[in-house]
């Protein structure tokens, strides 16, 4: 299957890592998973965090006073994880509805999305652990 790399993104538009967006079987579009853009971030800058702002990356000040507790950092990660199955769950459950040759290949595809994105999740999740040394 043809894949393309995308960035995603937390719920504040920050910049958190790569992410794979696969061809969607129906049509010549790619299947973008919650949260995630197609342009390519700039290359970090030591002192800047990068943002996605009005379809734009920008490079913004770390705040020195800005730091997140494990719990919240996990807790706001899971948070996006949630609404992103949410809308996988939703998508799955129209597709059943459908009653037609294109049925599987919908349920298929959607199933290999909610796949892409429970192993991003546990790559996340690793990456806090690390980060927090948890």
């Amino acid at each position: 299957m043809e894949s393309i790399i995308v960035y995603q993104l937390d719920a504040q538009g920050y910049y958190i890592g790569e992410a794979i967006a696969d061809k969607s079987p129906l049509d010549d579009l790619y299947l973008i998973p919650a949260g995630c853009v197609e342009a390519e971030p700039p290359a970090p800058q030591e002192g800047y965090r990068i943002r996605f702002v009005n379809g734009e990356w920008a490079h913004e000040d770390i705040p020195e006073a800005e730091e997140k507790t494990y719990k919240e950092a996990l807790a706001e990660l899971n948070s996006v994880y949630q609404a992103d199955v949410s809308k996988l769950n939703q998508s799955y459950a129209l597709a059943l509805l459908a009653d037609g040759p294109t049925e599987a290949t919908k349920l298929s595809a959607i199933r290999a999305q909610y796949e892409t994105r429970k192993t991003q999740h546990a790559a996340a999740i690793a990456a806090l652990k690390l980060e927090y040394g948890v």
